[in-house]
């Protein structure tokens, strides 16, 4: 029994090393109570997050419409980076998470051989020196960037940070962001009518209803004349 009892504890301190050394190089967030609370380009996490996860409240770069974002949300949000892992971008990644002064940049590879649809997405941060540095960290995911393609495909886009997870011992580095465009400009507030089509009213799609047909009363008293 005692046997029994002391190999378990002595499991359980392997498990807590081995965790402890997984997590070697993490810097935990502050936990906050909500995104309102962390304030603007500030590290946080929500009660529940794992001590890997950074949140951050970004706001849009310029050019971006912030304001019709507000009512209608991006065009899409929480999109995970693809392609992290591949030609060293984990290492690009890493080093954007443990920056400072962070922005996304999102780039359309219209050349691309395998994709015409396909977006890069470029790193901007900052290193504890202050020298600035970029770099490509992934791509849109291909489902995406097609949905994109074909519903905005001149449109300018703009991206910021939503979360990031830092890497830990056997896992790669990750990130999911927000995708917005700009707003319209010089659109009525009323949806315009589509190219090839009349806005007509009722009476007007008739046209063997109303005045074009004399009323029985009109008939009468012409005859009467």
């Amino acid at each position: 029994m005692l046997g029994t009892i002391l190999f378990f504890i002595v499991l359980v301190i392997i498990i807590w090393a081995i965790a402890r050394a997984g997590n070697k190089g993490i810097q935990a967030a502050p936990i906050v109570s909500s995104a309102a609370v962390a304030g603007v380009n500030r590290d946080y996490r929500l009660p529940g997050d794992p001590r890997h996860v950074i949140r951050i409240n970004q706001q849009w770069p310029d050019g971006i419409g912030a304001s019709l974002i507000k009512k209608v949300g991006p065009l899409r949000d929480g999109v995970p980076v693809k392609g992290v892992s591949k030609e060293g971008r984990h290492e690009t990644l890493t080093a954007l998470i443990r920056g400072s002064s962070r922005r996304i940049e999102l780039v359309r590879d219209r050349g691309n051989d395998y994709d015409p649809n396909a977006i890069k997405v470029i790193a901007h941060w900052k290193d504890a020196a202050g020298s600035s540095h970029e770099g490509q960290i992934g791509w849109i995911p291909r489902d995406i960037s097609k949905e994109i393609a074909h519903e905005h495909p001149d449109t300018p886009l703009g991206g910021k940070i939503l979360l990031m997870y830092q890497p830990r011992r056997g896992k790669n580095p990750g990130i999911r962001i927000d995708i917005g465009r700009p707003s319209s400009r010089g659109r009525s507030k009323e949806s315009p009518a589509k190219p090839g089509k009349r806005i007509e009213s009722s009476r007007q799609n008739r046209p063997n209803q109303g005045a074009c047909n004399p009323s029985p009363r009109e008939v009468k008293q012409r005859k009467k004349a």
